[in-house]
């Protein structure tokens, strides 16, 4: 017992040290998320979902399509009525070769994220910069200060943006996502950008060879209404909302009975209560659809520019407890209140 006891404490002590958590998260099986895109629900997305629809609109504020692709959505158009509809059916015997028919890099991903207003460019590519950073430590980037380096809905220019050099980010313990304005040490301590990164238009067997090779890729699209109404799995037969999303695809499976061959694992921002804790299931099918629109890029690389040093920490607050008093009239007696506040000292 005593053994048992000394083991257990020091698998707590080393999750401690390492950052770790003991417990994992459960997420979807591959036999139910195939079920789940292939049914036909006998209810309305209306019905099944358990998310407040005025809200979640508020939260996601959709961007228009012309926005978010910018000068690349006449060249996407013009594809889709090249090829027309058809769903290219990536056959998973082809790539066996590799011995790969399936990727996930959740366990390189920080926590999920709640967007605000319309920045879902900045919160899908700081995503994919972290990933790529997060081997295996966990570096959580400020979506603030990215958004600062260029302030536009269009996927491309954020592209664009974080490959800049000195356009590098601090952390989100430097600018937090509800601070109006940086800590000083965010100036300091702006160490990593988005590095090498390559436009795949809207080509799934491009991004799927790019999650091969250990990249994440950076996708802005027309969004599903399934997605939308925070499904888990999205269907291949769902409608498309007014506007579209920017998210981050960290891993895919190929399955033959799934119309396309398989399904990306995508990474969104409207909080973990969305989806599978924040994740969603996507059918490649999707981006093959004449009806709507997808734009990628595949995330090689990244820049850290820390050299081996870590950042300086923002000083943690400090409180003290104060009394404080006030007087006030009880019929015909003047009686001291007072309470003790907690009180902010820097």
């Amino acid at each position: 017992m005593k053994n048992v006891l000394i083991a257990l404490l020091a698998i707590i002590g080393l999750s401690y040290l390492t950052g770790c958590s003991t417990t994992s998260v459960e997420y979807l099986s591959h036999e139910e998320i195939v079920k789940q895109m292939q049914e036909t629900p006998e209810k309305s997305l209306e019905q099944l979902s358990s998310v407040n629809m005025d809200e979640m609109r508020r939260k996601a504020n959709l961007i228009p399509l012309e926005d978010l692709f910018g000068k690349d959505f006449e060249e996407i158009k013009k594809r889709k009525k090249a090829r027309k509809e058809k769903s290219l059916l990536i056959k998973s015997t082809v790539r066996e070769e590799k011995s790969r028919l399936g990727a996930d890099y959740r366990h390189r991903d920080t926590s999920i994220k709640s967007q605000w207003n319309g920045t879902c460019t900045t919160f899908g590519g700081i995503a994919g910069v972290e990933n790529l950073l997060n081997k295996p430590a966990t570096l959580d980037l400020s979506e603030r200060d990215s958004w600062s380096k260029y302030k536009q809905y269009s996927s491309r220019v954020f592209v664009e943006a974080l490959s800049k050099e000195g356009n590098e980010v601090c952390r989100e313990v430097d600018w937090g996502q509800n601070e109006t304005y940086p800590k000083d040490t965010c100036k300091d301590n702006r160490k990593w950008r988005l590095g090498a990164s390559e436009y795949i238009s809207d080509n799934t067997e491009a991004a799927i060879d790019a999650l091969d090779r250990g990249s994440v890729v950076y996708l802005g699209m027309s969004t599903p209404k399934d997605m939308l109404y925070c499904r888990s799995v999205i269907r291949t037969t769902t409608d498309f909302s007014s506007g579209g999303h920017a998210i981050l695809i960290v891993g895919y499976k190929m399955d033959d009975s799934i119309k396309g061959g398989g399904y990306f694992i995508i990474k969104n921002s409207w909080g973990a209560d969305c989806g599978d804790y924040g994740y969603q299931y996507l059918p490649f099918h999707i981006c093959q659809r004449s009806d709507g629109y997808c734009i990628m890029w595949e995330f090689k690389t990244v820049v850290d520019n820390t050299g081996g040093v870590d950042p300086v920490d923002p000083p943690k607050p400090e409180y003290k407890w104060v009394e404080k008093c006030k007087r006030m009239w009880y019929w015909f007696w003047l009686k001291k209140k007072c309470e003790w506040v907690k009180v902010k000292v820097n």
